[in-house]
This record gives C-alpha cells, structure tokens and sequence, in this order.
C-alpha cells in the first residue's frame, strides 16, 4: 500500500490536484492540517488554510480508502515549543493538545468519512519520550477507534523510551532520511541511500508494530552558487 502526505499548511488539496493524484493507486492520504507553536511565547496551533471551497473539496476527497489528520509540533531555537511549553508544563499542554486535536477530528470526519486517523510528527533533539508517551496515552483515550501514528525519526528504534510510546499507536512511519546536506558542491549529497534502507527498515519491523516507510520526495535536487556554495536545499 503507498500512502501520500501533503504538507503545505497554505494550500489545500484541490480538484486538479486530486485529479492528478487518483492516477496513481495510492491507498492513503497524510493530511497535515496543524501546527502547534510557541510563537510569541504562548502556546498556539497554526491550522490549515482553508478557502470557502475547503468544504466541498475535502468531501470530493473519494479516491483514497482512508485519510489520517497529521499534527507537527516547532522544536527549534525560534519556536520552542517542545522544549518550552510542552516539556516544562504538560499536565497543562497534553490536555489542550489532545482537545484541538478531538475538535478537529470532529469536524474533518463530519465531512468525509474516510478520515480514520491522527498522525503525531514529533520529533527532534528535545524530546522527552515520558512526556511523549503520556501524549499517545492521552490521545488513545480520549480518541477510541481512531488510528493513531507516529513519525519517529530513523534512529529512534533504539532510544529506551520509544517502546513504550509504541504502546499507545496502531502503526509506526519512520522518516527515512539519511540527510547529509552538503555546504559546497564538491561534498558528498545523500538523501535516502539505497543500500542503508534495508538495514534500518529491519530494525523498525523488528519492534513488532505495523510499518509504513516514509521516504521523502524533496531535496534530491541541491542548487550551489558561482562559488559552489549552497544556496537552495
């Protein structure tokens, strides 16, 4: 089964590009439709754009057997949002997570029933894998019958604490990405290396939760200047 993500926060999935997209026998749609930020210091969520043809676009949304919601959190020197809202202060940030989340899903699946699932795309240096856990054991509650993901990042199958967040998702998409960006073009480019994919899938399987593969469509292609500097990744 292959599954598609569309990301843009600014663009919704429109009439020509479904068009496009039910050529291809793609099981599944990853839609993200939130963002949740510390911008300005107070926690918020940047939710998807939606034109007044939102609603009638996504109920044409027929091709797909099933759609899941997906939710990325800012986790970095900019917007702390991980490190600062939701690491210091959960018994306040889980529940109104979980509660946006519960609202969307509400609403999404009020306009197309093959929405089935929530996707969590938490990731980065600042993760918290007890404060992660509670999140999934939360969102399982408060969301039963839904399918709940993660998309942990390549490397995690050996962190201590990710079999115990693999306790409370029906499946798991580890990103596997092998970034190495180069700053100069006479420097070595890999995104996903053909030979590593084999070895690090394995691994994931063998943590006994069903698997689908997230490889990325971008950044196979790299622009350097007239100095063979990079200058759009």
């Amino acid at each position: 089964r292959y599954y598609v993500w569309h990301w843009h926060l600014k663009h919704e999935l429109d009439n020509r590009s479904q068009a496009e997209l039910s050529k291809i026998p793609i099981h599944g749609l990853f839609y993200r439709v939130g963002h949740f930020s510390a911008a300005g210091g107070h926690p918020s969520v940047r939710r998807l754009k939606k034109s007044f043809r939102f609603p009638r676009q996504f109920k044409s949304l027929k091709s797909f057997k099933e759609i899941h919601l997906v939710y990325t959190f800012a986790n970095s020197l900019a917007d702390s949002f991980v490190k600062n809202q939701l690491n210091l202060i959960p018994d306040e940030i889980i529940p109104w997570i979980v509660e946006v989340i519960k609202e969307d899903f509400v609403l999404f699946k009020g306009l197309n029933e093959k929405v089935q699932g929530v996707q969590i795309d938490l990731e980065g240096k600042h993760i918290n894998f007890e404060i992660f856990e509670r999140l999934m054991s939360a969102l399982n509650s408060e969301l039963p019958g839904v399918l709940l993901s993660i998309t942990p990042m390549s490397s995690w199958h050996k962190k201590k604490g990710i079999k115990k967040v693999l306790d409370h998702v029906d499946f798991v998409v580890p990103m596997l990405y092998d970034y190495k960006r180069s700053n100069f073009s006479n420097q070595p480019l890999k995104v996903s290396d053909w030979e590593w994919l084999p070895e690090v899938s394995t691994k994931w399987e063998k943590l006994g939760k069903p698997v689908i593969f997230g490889v990325p469509t971008y950044s196979y292609c790299i622009v350097y200047d007239e100095n063979s500097r990079q200058k759009i990744p």
